[in-house]
């Protein structure tokens, strides 16, 4: 009986022994868990704030653009009124032409 009994004990302190090993695996499974939980939530927030950086530079390039555009415009603008001015300047000065056998031509280039 003596046997059986020494056998039953181990047995059971087996059993024991494999659920503390499981217990401690799992509490170490637990743990990697909420690391991983924290590591995800750290990326989520770097995503987000970069994804906020790129959105205040994309929004200040375009702003950027959009007043290259408008002084662009603004200096088109100026250059196509210049251009008229000289063509009228042109086109008075060559009726003229005829007139003053060329001379005024001549002086306005």
């Amino acid at each position: 009986m003596k046997t059986k009994t020494k056998t039953i004990d181990e047995y059971i302190e087996k059993v024991w022994t494999t659920l503390d090993k499981l217990s401690e695996a799992h509490v170490k499974n637990m743990k990697d868990h909420e690391k991983f939980q924290e590591d995800i939530e750290k990326d989520r927030k770097a995503s987000k704030e970069k994804y906020k950086q790129m959105e205040k530079m994309h929004k200040k390039d375009f702003l950027e653009l959009k007043n290259m555009q408008k002084e662009t415009n603004k200096q088109m603008k100026e250059t196509d009124r210049h251009l008229k001015e000289k063509f009228s300047e042109l086109k008075m000065y060559v009726g003229n032409v005829g007139r003053n056998n060329g001379d005024v031509a001549e002086e306005f280039f």
